[in-house]
């Protein structure tokens, strides 16, 4: 038997409001199988905002520049079957992404449609899940926080390490142990994508180690999130440690002084609701990306400079309570200048003035 069930209707006003809001938008749910155990729905997740940047245009590009576009624009798949299975795939189109924290396009960067996620999850146990598909790797908190609920407008544009963005292909081990006050979390992905000999130096898995202890409510999902909007009371000390070794030549010429690759790092996250007063929430963490210096090489790779290459980074970002709206305002500092971008959201569900700062050294 197959059951369909419908979402409500909602009104033209209110579904602009919430495209604003950037919050996800549940779709139907279709239900199957005996004692209806099967279950498909579609989401869609959509982030659509204004973005104001006090360079970029203009004759000599010192004017004021602004757009308005999706920053996210996803539709997303959800099934299972019984409590072991489920299955999540996840699109995303965009088109002219033009503005960005560092700079301004001196032309239409066109559209893109991806599939984002495409992960088969398998749960034996708590204590023992696996993940096997394309999915986000486990190294940096911010990264696996969910985009509908930051703590901030958006991620630090320096949580991406060398050759991947924010997901990989391949496979991890994760589970709860000791009452979810531990999490942990192995997965081996596949990093650089395989290329020949003339253009990488070696094809090896990405491997990547990660774990948390939750002090207060525990966080036992595979996912975070930025604010749980004091639902929750929460302190959770994480750390991590990826590596891929012969990642990259020093020398792209020659083919010669290979390179391997490691990235660690450590994260806080505090949140704690304060009655009559609203929630405190506190994040912070810090990440150092290391190819063996191969950017000092005779001739190295481009995959190894700049904004995801060699890199160590600091990302304090406090938070404090407001009654109405959220807006975000994120300063980038490198090596070589300063650029700073604001972009306002408001939210239906939350008050929160929040203002991350990103401090970088960027190997370039």
């Amino acid at each position: 038997m197959i059951k369909i069930t419908k979402a409500g209707k909602i009104s033209t006003v209110a579904a602009g409001l919430l495209l604003v809001a950037g919050t996800a938008f549940a779709g139907p749910r279709m239900t199957f199988g005996p004692n209806e155990e099967g279950a498909l729905q579609i989401d869609y997740k959509g982030q659509f905002q204004m973005t104001v940047r006090d360079t970029g245009s203009g004759e000599n590009n010192d004017d004021t520049t602004t757009n308005f576009n999706f920053r996210r624009n996803r539709l997303a798949l959800m099934g299972k079957y019984g409590d072991m299975l489920s299955l999540y795939v996840q699109t995303e189109f965009t088109e002219d992404q033009n503005i960005t924290t560092l700079g301004v396009a001196n032309a239409n960067q066109g559209t893109e449609f991806q599939l984002l996620d495409a992960v088969m999850r398998f749960k034996l146990h708590d204590s023992f899940r696996l993940n096997a598909g394309k999915f986000k790797y486990n190294l940096s908190r911010e990264n696996l926080e969910a985009c509908e609920m930051p703590l901030t407008l958006d991620r630090s544009l320096f949580i991406r390490t060398a050759y991947t963005t924010t997901r990989d292909t391949g496979v991890a081990v994760w589970g709860n142990l000791f009452d979810d006050i531990f999490q942990y979390r192995i997965d081996a992905m596949e990093g650089r994508k395989a290329v020949s000999g003339e253009t990488s130096p070696s094809s090896n898995f990405r491997y990547s180690f990660r774990g948390h202890v939750s002090l207060l409510d525990p966080e036992n999902d595979y996912g975070y999130k930025g604010t749980y909007l004091g639902k929750k009371k929460v302190l959770t000390v994480g750390g991590a440690y990826q590596f891929e070794p012969e990642i990259a030549y020093g020398d792209t010429v020659a083919r010669t002084d290979k390179k391997d690759y490691q990235a660690w790092t450590v994260d806080g996250f505090f949140e704690y609701p304060l009655e009559g007063l609203g929630t405190v929430t506190a994040s912070a963490a810090y990440e150092d990306v290391d190819l063996d210096d191969a950017y000092k090489g005779a001739s190295p790779d481009a995959g190894v400079i700049g904004i995801n290459g060699q890199k160590n980074v600091g990302t304090p970002r406090p938070v404090t309570c407001s009654p109405t709206c959220r807006c975000s305002s994120s300063a980038v500092m490198r090596s070589g200048g300063s650029h700073r971008s604001t972009t306002f959201s408001t939210r239906k569900w939350t008050g929160t003035v929040a203002a991350p700062i990103t401090t970088s050294v960027a190997k370039t």
